[in-house]
């Protein structure tokens, strides 16, 4: 069974999934498909990038700290340690990040 980027690229000749335009020829298409639980389980570590995802890498990485409460600089220290922006946190993502680490501890 073909995949559909790949029959894409067969029949139109680009990609489908960005349009670049190469020529079927001129592209390889290397695809993965994941079930739903591959990716929830992805998601639940924080191996995407969703927001959901920043936030679980971050509450995994400052649930092995010792302290008890987490002050801004170690909170900044988590983030540049997870590869993630500590000021593209919303305060939304702050409660969300405080109740998992209240699941997780």
């Amino acid at each position: 069974m073909k995949s559909e980027a790949k029959v894409d690229l067969e029949k139109y000749g680009e990609c489908s999934t960005c349009r670049c335009g190469r020529a079927a020829a001129d592209t390889e298409v290397f695809l993965m498909a994941y079930k739903a639980w591959h990716l929830a389980a992805m998601e639940e570590h924080g191996y995407t990038d969703t927001s959901d995802g920043l936030v679980n890498r971050v509450a995994r990485y400052l649930a092995k700290s010792p302290n008890d409460t987490i002050d801004t600089a170690e909170f900044r220290r988590a983030c540049i340690a997870c590869s993630v922006d500590p000021d593209s946190f919303t305060q939304s993502d702050l409660d969300q990040l405080q109740r998992k680490l209240n699941q997780i501890t």
